[in-house]
């Protein structure tokens, strides 16, 4: 069986930093930072199933996310916009819905009983 000629991927210093900077973040989503390993491990040499047997990952999940990162770079591995509907409400609301709930340690102290906090939710959220 011939051996598929992989494209080079080569790293610049700043890709390569901040590469490294995704996979040791604690707030780094672990998706990314796994995005991340694979990029820097098929930096290092070597083919697709080498690198996933390195990481326990399957040969195709390191194919895509190697050709991800050549076309597009470091951007290439974020993850894309989801389809589904947009979202009905804003941030803003949301948070007033979440000061208004019960139990809440930075609401502003109704009780779910309290039918004006009711009604402010069902007002801000309509409107």
């Amino acid at each position: 069986m011939a051996v598929q000629q992989l494209a080079s991927l080569a790293l610049s210093a700043d890709e390569r930093a901040e590469l490294t900077s995704l996979t040791m973040r604690r707030k780094t989503a672990q998706a990314l930072a796994l995005r991340a390993r694979i990029v820097l491990t098929c930096a290092e040499g070597g083919q697709n199933t080498e690198v996933a047997a390195k990481l326990g990952l399957d040969r195709q999940t390191v194919g895509k996310w190697r050709r991800r990162f050549i076309e597009q770079r470091v951007a290439g591995l974020h993850d894309e916009p989801r389809s589904g509907a947009p979202r009905t409400i804003d941030d803003a609301r949301w948070q007033m819905r979440v000061r208004c709930r019960p139990g809440s340690s930075t609401g502003i102290g109704v009780s779910s009983q309290n039918t004006r906090c009711a009604a402010w939710i069902i007002r801000s959220c309509s409107s």
